[in-house]
């Protein structure tokens, strides 16, 4: 019973742990330039917490450029100018997030 709690406090810290990383990440990318116009920090936070919603479906960096890519496409619309670029450099970035939480 113990070590389940103590799984349990590592998962939602580790949960936690990602989501920061995450929203660090597509700030410092900023995929749609929005934080360049101005925007506060945490512009996106819902993303981030999408993306991160769907950790369990990342298996490769293909996986998680084709979620990122997702969820930008559903948060903004496909109309929306996206930097291609930045998507598939936060989603490296986010990718050796994963790797590192996992090893």
């Amino acid at each position: 019973m113990m070590e389940s709690q103590a799984a349990k406090r590592r998962s939602k810290a580790d949960y936690a742990d990602l989501l920061f990383a995450v929203n660090d990440i597509l700030r410092l990318r900023d995929p749609v330039g929005l934080i360049e116009m101005g925007a506060p920090a945490d512009e996106y936070a819902p993303e981030a917490e999408s993306i991160v919603a769907r950790m369990r479906e990342m298996a490769s960096e293909d996986d998680v450029w084709r979620i990122v890519t997702e969820e930008f496409v559903r948060w903004f619309g496909a109309d929306t100018w996206v930097s291609a670029e930045a998507l598939q450099l936060a989603s490296g970035d986010v990718w050796t997030c994963i790797w590192r939480l996992e090893a």
